[in-house]
């Protein structure tokens, strides 16, 4: 079972005394859905985690004594043409593997594969019906995921992989129903919620509001310091975007906390010199309008 890490999300989000157990490793920050919540605009160019920075991470990982890497961040990790090869990877150095997917390529890559090198496989669906879905996402891989899902759910009685479907919640869809269809079908994974808001918190951008409002960010006047009052994200996850920078939170779309890089600095280092910048209010709160965490 994997390590629940809410309570440490509730928790003062400038404590920055500890490495948490957790760390998000964003392979890429290519997506091959178009989910109208997403803002996609802001992320910049294609990029891709090459083997040496990822390496590098990884060693990072261990120094620090971080014992869960989730494979997660803006884009879909199964597009990264070594997904494979770095979960063994961490595997072999000892970690707890997690995966954070639409649900597209599970098929592509292989079930069976995927469920042996992970501790759980995280699946996030924006409905379970096929018409909301595809709106939200704005492609059509509805079939391809449920089965999928339905081959993964055969072998979870031989495999020891978690399965954990978040059902994702917004103004677009039936969330209620979609959880209570998900857990009469598939009973043997866990199923959760997950909101995407549509109430507008002060001081921040309306970027993920459902029916394809989209904003552009800009920065919170109170920065980490008061936004840290709602979330304690920053202090859950060690979070590394795909160039190897560190970044506060996976959310962090144009990398306005991000900073240099697995090469140069250890992550003890990054977290001390955050921490004083952050009580000084003096680093951007790149948040979204949303409470999922």
């Amino acid at each position: 079972m994997i390590k629940d890490n809410s309570q440490a999300m509730q928790q003062d989000a400038i404590s920055f005394s500890n490495v948490p157990d957790l760390a998000e490793l964003e392979l890429t920050n290519q997506c091959n859905a178009a989910c109208v919540f997403c803002p996609r605009h802001v992320i910049g160019e294609s990029r891709y985690m090459d083997d040496y920075t990822y390496s590098r991470s990884l060693d990072r990982l261990e120094e620090s004594g971080v014992t869960h890497v989730k494979f997660a961040g803006f884009g879909e990790p199964t597009l990264h043409p070594g997904i494979l090869y770095h979960m063994s990877e961490a595997t072999k150095r000892g970690f707890k593997v997690m995966l954070n997917t639409n649900g597209s390529r599970l098929g592509s890559i292989g079930e069976d594969e995927l469920m042996c090198l992970c501790d759980e496989i995280i699946v996030s669906i924006h409905s379970m019906d096929r018409g909301e879905h595809r709106s939200i996402c704005q492609r059509d891989f509805y079939h391809n995921l449920h089965r999928s899902l339905r081959r993964m759910h055969k072998m979870t009685e031989s495999r020891q992989c978690q399965i954990t479907l978040y059902i994702v919640h917004c103004s677009l869809n039936s969330a209620s129903v979609g959880y209570a269809a998900a857990k009469d079908i598939y009973p043997r994974f866990s199923i959760r919620m997950s909101n995407v808001s549509n109430r507008t918190v002060p001081g921040f951008v309306d970027i993920y509001l459902p029916h394809g409002r989209v904003g552009q960010y800009r920065h919170y006047a109170g920065g980490w310091a008061e936004r840290g009052k709602n979330c304690g994200y920053a202090t859950a996850a060690v979070c590394i975007d795909a160039l190897g920078r560190y970044v506060l939170c996976t959310n962090d779309a144009p990398g306005l906390s991000a900073v240099p890089n697995v090469f140069s600095r250890s992550i003890e280092e990054v977290r001390i010199a955050w921490a004083k910048e952050i009580e000084a209010g003096r680093i951007p709160a790149p948040c979204r309008t949303c409470d999922s965490f």
